[in-house]
């Protein structure tokens, strides 16, 4: 069996009673996540640009929310929007392994059961199938980042599943769909720090899912996309930048991505890659009580990958600013945090002399991978005193931080007694009959707060 049809037999043939209750509560803490963040980057200016263009398109058919924006539209559309809506906060879940995001198949699942008036067992399904399929090329096809893309290119192909699993699309048509979703992924991570970055994880769930629709609708395309030596691999990932076997192997044996290698859940709305050395910059500060008054320099020291993504020195905007060592480490030495307030336009011109203290130190020397990136600190007192930290990764926030966070997120869009209500309802949503009375919930409009 080659690698398309594995992949696809088992999104379509496995079902939830199969998947362990460790990976459906790992799943739930995702989605509540991410469906928090979606409410918060409602208000963003993104967002708002987005659902503005897509609420002049009278046209078309209400099928699926818009998280926060007061509108119901196509599918596509809102799928699209609410993936943007997250990645304009920098606060959506990351991978242990490969360039996979929760929020590929998660949004393209839970708008799909909006649509086809489905239950939350069913979201729960088609996001963690979709993410099996989304995390297996990730984490198998190195070439894909190694020439410039990331997770939008294989989260096309994992939405694509998701909605699949909720089309209830056979094997062969499944592989299609597949098919489809590979005509249709790109995405560039030199984007970063614009808004073409964060409309690219949207724009990927949207191709996602209008592939699969158009299979139910009888298009038909290629079955063997993956493995296909002009296919998805070869393209995207070029000769030797992928592991087919890789891509199946113990797949059907219990073991599921979301939790291994599993999925690390933001702490700060800010590129991930900045966040072991802001842990180790708060602790140092923290445990031994020193002030930004006291601090002559902090010196933290990257690879070439961690530089090239974190390549504002000098931000000038929040979204250059989230991908801003510099900015980042600076709001942790004078507010002793990171939050939203860290990437306003008023922050980025407040934190220009705390910018000057931080020194970054790039080493070409240093293995250039991912996987095999360093963030030292060291952070040198006007009196000579200097303290050293290295952490191998940031620490996870508890379940309790998580749905906290979202409490607080939600409020964008929902009062406080209804963000409360909204975070139970998501952490038992295998009991959720139809998904449709919670979305209307939480369609917004506008900010609606105690």
């Amino acid at each position: 069996m080659e690698t398309t049809e594995e992949l696809s037999r088992f999104v379509v043939e496995t079902r939830f009673e199969a998947i362990p209750n460790a990976v459906t509560e790992r799943a739930k803490e995702l989605f509540v996540d991410a469906l928090g963040a979606a409410m918060l980057g409602s208000s963003m200016p993104v967002t708002k640009k987005l659902a503005a263009y897509y609420g002049r398109k009278k046209s078309i058919k209400g099928e699926a929310t818009a998280i926060g924006c007061g509108l119901l539209t196509s599918v596509e559309d809102a799928t699209l929007i609410n993936g943007t809506s997250l990645h304009s906060t920098e606060l959506e879940a990351v991978p242990m392994r490969g360039e996979q995001q929760p929020a590929f198949t998660a949004f393209a699942a839970l708008a799909m059961a909006e649509m086809l008036g489905l239950s939350g067992k069913d979201i729960l399904e088609a996001f963690i199938l979709g993410f099996e399929v989304h995390g297996r090329l990730s984490a198998n096809a190195h070439g894909i980042p190694a020439k410039g893309g990331w997770g939008c290119v294989t989260g096309t192909l994992g939405a694509a599943a998701s909605a699949g699993k909720m089309l209830k699309l056979n094997t062969e048509q499944m592989r299609m769909a597949l098919g489809f979703a590979s005509s249709q992924a790109g995405g560039l991570i030199e984007h970063v720090g614009t808004m073409a970055h964060f409309a690219e994880l949207g724009i990927a769930i949207g191709h996602g899912v209008r592939s699969a629709l158009w299979v139910k609708e009888g298009l038909t395309a290629m079955l063997d996309v993956i493995e296909n030596r002009k296919g998805f691999c070869r393209f995207y990932a070029g000769e030797g930048g992928y592991d087919l076997e890789e891509m199946t192997r113990g797949l059907g044996s219990g073991s599921f991505y979301i939790t291994d290698p599993g999925v690390s859940i933001k702490k700060y709305p800010c590129c991930f890659r900045t966040h072991r050395a802001v842990d180790a910059a708060l602790e140092i500060l923290q445990e031994n009580n020193v002030s930004y008054e006291d601090v002559a320099e902090m010196q933290v020291d990257e690879n070439l990958y961690d530089r090239s993504l974190l390549k504002y020195s000098e931000p000038t905007s929040g979204g250059e600013g989230r991908f801003s060592m510099e900015h980042c480490l600076a709001a942790a030495l004078v507010d002793g945090r990171i939050d939203e307030a860290t990437f306003s336009t008023g922050k980025i011109g407040d934190l220009k002399e705390a910018r000057a203290k931080i020194n970054v130190i790039v080493h070409p020397e240093w293995p250039p991978e991912r996987g095999a990136a360093r963030t030292p600190v060291v952070i040198r007192l006007k009196n000579g005193k200097e303290y050293f930290r290295e952490l191998d990764k940031p620490r996870d926030p508890t379940r309790e931080e998580i749905l906290d966070r979202y409490r607080v997120n939600a409020t964008e869009v929902l009062s406080e007694k209804d963000a409360q209500s909204t975070a139970e309802k998501i952490m038992e949503l295998e009991n959720v009959m139809n998904i449709r009375a919670f979305m209307e919930l939480i369609r917004g409009g506008g900010p609606s707060k105690n």
